[in-house]
């Protein structure tokens, strides 16, 4: 194989289309360096990327030009670097992609989460609660309600500062989180309060819940910096009836209970 192996107009041919793959590859070199230098981590793959296509392309060149033996293997060099650059640039997006999504999903976590006690925030709550309602009201089922607040937690907060009150909060959660059956909607509704929607619950079943919480709670202790940090809280607890027009009226009528909890001494439940 030798000088035969192109037609000079071929290999005029060849010559500029392997000078472009050059240029192209060049390009790409640069551009993954500056990713590079940017700390991009998909700039490890441009950067393979570019060397492959390169590489292909200067072989394939110098067989053109006769510096190097010419066989199948140096002709075809620059469609292995392309066919390499290809696949490596593919694996650089489905790099990107699934860093995309995995920043999607941490988004709509902290759209949802309450970011302190890592339980649903207010919004969440509506979105699964809502269908809980909906069939509640349509298939006329026992669905009730729990809204509990901290008690004094001013004073923990001004006693123990911001950490000791966070560490109210999150053991909190923990708690309430640690006595609910998987169909039930645990969230934070906002400060020091939390709320419980309990599908198929009447409402002797809900005030006996709310009252082993509260008991559990007052059996708390927390300890910070060397103190004693005591919880106690008080509850409303309320069921759907008949005719209630929505889950806001629901919401409305605990929170009602929950102050005639605080205004009768607090640590303790009112019940519908």
């Amino acid at each position: 194989m030798g000088s035969g192996f192109f037609q000079r107009p071929d290999k005029h041919a060849l010559m500029l289309a392997f000078v472009f793959v050059l240029l192209f590859a060049g390009i790409m070199l640069a551009l993954g360096a500056i990713s590079m230098r940017s700390g991009q981590k998909p700039a490890k793959y441009f950067l393979l990327a570019a060397i492959a296509a390169m590489l292909g392309a200067a072989i394939s060149t110098l067989a053109v030009w006769g510096r190097i033996p010419t066989n199948e293997w140096t002709y075809r060099a620059a469609d292995i670097g392309m066919m390499l650059d290809a696949t490596l640039l593919a694996l650089a997006l489905t790099y990107r992609f699934r860093v995309t999504q995995a920043e999607k999903l941490r988004a709509e976590q902290l759209a949802t989460r309450d970011p302190l006690t890592g339980i649903d925030n207010r919004r969440a709550f509506h979105d699964r609660a809502l269908p809980l309602w909906n069939r509640a009201r349509r298939e006329d089922r026992e669905l009730s309600l729990i809204l509990l607040d901290i008690d004094h937690f001013k004073a923990i907060n001004d006693t123990h500062g911001h950490a000791g009150g966070d560490r109210v909060l999150v053991a909190t959660a923990r708690l309430l989180e640690s006595a609910l059956r998987k169909q039930d909607v645990l969230a934070r509704w906002g400060g020091e309060e939390f709320i419980l929607l309990l599908p198929e619950t009447g409402l002797s079943e809900a005030a006996h819940l709310a009252e082993r919480l509260r008991a559990a709670l007052e059996g708390l202790r927390l300890q910070h910096e060397g103190q004693d940090i005591a919880i106690t809280a008080s509850f409303g607890i309320a069921r759907r009836k008949a005719g209630q027009p929505d889950l806001d009226r629901l919401v409305a009528e605990a929170d009602e209970l929950l102050y005639r909890s605080k205004e009768m001494g607090r640590n303790r439940i009112s019940v519908a």
